[in-house]
């Protein structure tokens, strides 16, 4: 089982062959689900979350992703969008919509790239495999 902290070590056997050590080249379907969640008029309020999302989705764009294969959960005051590149609001309905959006038809070669930017929470460890006692959610 891991070690909580130790770094992970793939057989070099799965980074060999061509473009070893190179950018990741799909020759598939490229897609993204970002998410940035701010949560506005709330006691927890971020900044920036959203911001973060949004400048993914360019740095994506520049990378080949097409606007059709990117969709973008926000919850600031521009929600209403309705293009490819998206602007829903990140509710667990949507996200849940998003990911399997984001797998529905992956295959060998396929780009499949998610991001989240907002609060995270800890909850007790029921496995006992996290050194702090706490899982991520």
């Amino acid at each position: 089982a891991p070690v909580a902290g130790a770094p992970i070590v793939v057989p070099a056997t799965v980074v060999s062959g061509p473009g070893a050590g190179g950018p990741i080249m799909p020759t598939g379907t490229r897609r993204a689900l970002l998410i940035g969640c701010n949560y506005p008029k709330t006691s927890c309020a971020l900044r920036g979350c959203v911001n973060d999302a949004v400048r993914m989705r360019e740095l994506l764009r520049q990378q080949g992703f097409p606007d059709s294969g990117i969709r973008l959960l926000r919850d600031d005051r521009r929600t209403s969008y309705t293009s490819s590149a998206g602007g829903e609001l990140p509710t667990k309905q949507n996200i849940i919509s998003g990911l399997r959006w984001l797998v529905n038809g992956a295959a060998r070669g396929d780009a499949l790239f998610f991001h989240f930017s907002g609060h995270g929470a800890q909850q007790r460890d029921t496995t006992g495999d996290e050194a702090d006692g706490y899982d991520e959610t």
